[in-house]
């Protein structure tokens, strides 16, 4: 395996994968001669080097062009670009997956989804999370309500508090994807 540039974002990602986990751009291929090893463009049947034949490579693109929409293809990469911040970048390629399988009837339904934004749940977490209120907003009520009486009854939740203060970005980041995936299960 090896890096490569995304050449729509610049970060550097596998170059085994179909797009990119940063920002979901497809990554083009590149076929190799199994005879010479010389990089072929995609649309040549021959070798330009050794004219040894190239054997047609299957590739992900063309099914999903089949399937889908330029259109629909357009609008999940809006998506992904729009709210790259607000879901974790690891699950990137399963989340463009699964709207890809999604119909335009299912999308009318699921894009309106409002992601929690994780400044401003640092911002809130800072300011009142000792009371709890970073974990009201994240519908984590249990222990929203227990921290808010270990700060009053014995200030213990001050140490909870601070600690939520480093974790708060990737609780948003999990709570986002949940609602994405639980908000899936409903379209």
């Amino acid at each position: 395996m090896a890096l490569i540039k995304c050449k729509e974002c610049g970060k550097m990602i596998s170059d085994k994968t179909t797009s990119c986990p940063n920002c979901g751009a497809p990554i083009e291929k590149k076929i190799h001669c199994e005879e010479c090893g010389c990089a072929v463009p995609p649309t040549a049947n021959v070798c330009p080097q050794c004219g040894c034949p190239i054997k047609p490579v299957e590739k992900v693109e063309s099914k999903k062009s089949d399937t889908f929409s330029k259109d629909a293809e357009k609008r999940i990469q809006r998506f992904l670009i729009e709210n790259r911040s607000k879901l974790p970048q690891n699950r990137m390629q399963e989340i463009r997956e699964t709207l890809l399988a999604l119909t335009d009837d299912q999308w009318r339904n699921f894009e309106f989804i409002e992601f929690k934004d994780p400044t401003l749940l640092l911002v809130l977490s800072i300011l009142v999370g000792e009371f709890g209120v970073d974990r009201f907003v994240l519908n984590d009520i249990k222990n929203g309500a227990l921290k808010l009486l270990l700060t009053i009854a014995c200030g213990i939740g001050l140490i909870w508090w601070l600690i939520d203060i480093f974790k708060i970005n990737g609780m948003v980041l999990n709570y986002n994807y949940r609602l994405l995936k639980d908000t899936l299960k409903y379209v």
